[in-house]
């Protein structure tokens, strides 16, 4: 596989713009993601990984997150992505644009 970054992260204050209601700097998962050493995490992901070669992975952080969703609320697999999707704070911890498609929706 071959590991592409991609740095842009975007601040909770402007990802809950889309959203009913804003999200807080309050809320525990915010508060998570924000002391997560995630530069470091995802460097050493990187090193997994062979430069040109095979499909691209999935980011680290959204991988990592969404393993500590599951684990954390006791989710299945579809569970946790429906979770991600429909939750705005599990949505920017998992550097989600929220847009995980819907297997139901018509394209």
């Amino acid at each position: 596989m071959v590991y592409r970054h991609s740095p842009l992260q975007l601040p909770f204050e402007s990802f809950g713009a889309g959203l009913s209601t804003p999200l807080s700097s309050n809320n525990e998962w915010v508060q998570l993601a924000e002391a997560m050493p995630w530069k470091a995490l995802d460097e050493a992901y990187q090193l997994e990984f062979t430069k040109n070669a095979g499909r691209a992975a999935k980011p680290f952080r959204l991988l990592y997150g969404a393993i500590l969703i599951q684990q954390r609320m006791g989710l299945t697999d579809r569970g946790v992505v429906a979770a991600i999707r429909d939750r705005g704070q599990w949505n920017i911890h998992t550097k989600s644009s929220g847009r995980i498609p819907n297997k139901n929706q018509k394209r």
